[in-house]
């Protein structure tokens, strides 16, 4: 994905780490793992696209030291309580890469990508009557503007992963859902 491979020891990574402090039952390794890896690959596929389009947004600045300040602190805080699958260097490397590019992501969704997500008073008036219409429960005003703002932040969210997607010629293969990001 944009240059960078992932690996099934990077999704059996993933999937240990996801586990961590859970027991596996039997009816879980058999029912749902192969499904959960598939997932756990998606969201892999997902970052890396995400976090390979921010590192080509020139003027964002992700190369700034001060970007990985929490994502090095979170890694070091996080790497001497994990098991000890953990304790090995591709381990470390691996949980580094993925608390790093989460952590760039997350920056770039907030300063770039959620501004655009504008609650306007025509978005209000047209939730209010489709409620009435449809006769749901009503809300607070509060309530109205935070659930529209989540919708709008969805919907851009959406727009910027299709046109990571589109740039390193991935086309998702099913529905894209919020994922691991929103």
């Amino acid at each position: 994905v944009a240059g960078e491979p992932i690996t099934w020891a990077d999704v059996h990574f993933e999937y240990t780490l996801v586990l961590t402090g859970f027991e596996e039952d039997a009816n879980f390794v058999n029912d749902a793992r192969h499904q959960f890896e598939e997932d756990l690959l998606t969201a892999m596929i997902e970052r890396k696209v995400l976090y390979a389009m921010v590192k080509r947004d020139t003027s964002f600045s992700g190369d700034d030291a001060m970007r990985f300040k929490t994502c090095i602190a979170d890694f070091q805080r996080i790497a001497t309580s994990l098991a000890e699958h953990d304790q090995n260097a591709d381990g470390r490397r691996r949980l580094r890469a993925r608390l790093c590019e989460r952590s760039l992501i997350d920056q770039y969704l907030k300063e770039r990508i959620y501004p655009a997500a504008i609650v306007s008073q025509a978005d209000i008036a047209a939730d209010t009557k489709r409620r009435a219409v449809e006769k749901v429960a009503t809300e607070s005003p509060e309530e109205m503007r935070a659930r529209l703002l989540m919708q709008k932040q969805k919907e851009e969210y959406q727009k910027w992963l299709d046109l990571a997607l589109h740039a390193i010629k991935i086309t998702a293969p099913r529905e894209a859902r919020a994922g691991e990001y929103f």
